[in-house]
């Protein structure tokens, strides 16, 4: 490689990833790809709707449209088909969940610094706790991306045409893997072992 060839793309990219993960949690807080999937908004249909500011709508939308995720036509913002198929509320697709999880984990990658000079965690509390409230955001937001791979399981085991089975989901957390199964195969039966939370 050459120097001609060496740009700063990557480091940008990556420098600016906090600030997407911001945009895009913020997006989510506000349902704003939600409120989009019916209908395509101005930024004052939006700040009414979601009952936020009119120059913090405009702001969030442009924000979202540098990334991608909304496009801008006649004064009004609209999904892409990424953002439809992905983060709007209640689709089976919906990764809303994991925008959630990266926006609230933001403040803690801030405290990076700190553990690496010390060597030590930053905090004294440990997510390892059955009771952690951290549980009950996180396995609903990773429910999504488990259930292709719970699809592939129950095809290539042919739990559709097994007849009555038995299953045993330890760590199930959302419960998606027994959920698949039990779709294909109404004979089967399963017990998922997981912590309450």
């Amino acid at each position: 490689m050459t120097t001609s060839a060496i740009t700063p793309e990557k480091i940008m990219q990556l420098t600016g990833g906090s600030q997407a993960t911001a945009l895009l949690g913020t997006a989510v807080a506000n349902e704003v790809f939600t409120r989009l999937e019916a209908g395509a908004m101005t930024a004052d249909d939006l700040a009414k709707a979601a009952k936020i500011s009119p120059r913090g709508a405009k702001a969030l939308l442009d924000g979202i449209l540098a990334l991608g995720l909304v496009t801008l036509a006649g004064g009004k913002y609209a999904n892409t088909p990424e953002a439809s198929m992905f983060l709007v509320e209640g689709k089976p697709s919906s990764l809303t969940g994991m925008a959630r999880v990266a926006m609230h984990g933001m403040a803690n990658w801030a405290r990076l610094p700190e553990a690496v000079a010390s060597g030590a965690p930053v905090f004294s509390e440990s997510i390892d706790a059955k009771d952690h409230a951290f549980w009950s955001i996180l396995v609903p937001a990773i429910a999504p991306l488990a259930f292709p791979a719970a699809q592939a399981v129950a095809a290539r085991l042919d739990v559709a045409r097994r007849g009555p089975l038995s299953f045993l989901d330890v760590g199930g957390g959302s419960g998606i893997f027994s959920a698949v199964l039990l779709g294909a195969n109404r004979e089967a039966r399963s017990t998922q072992v997981d912590w309450p939370t």
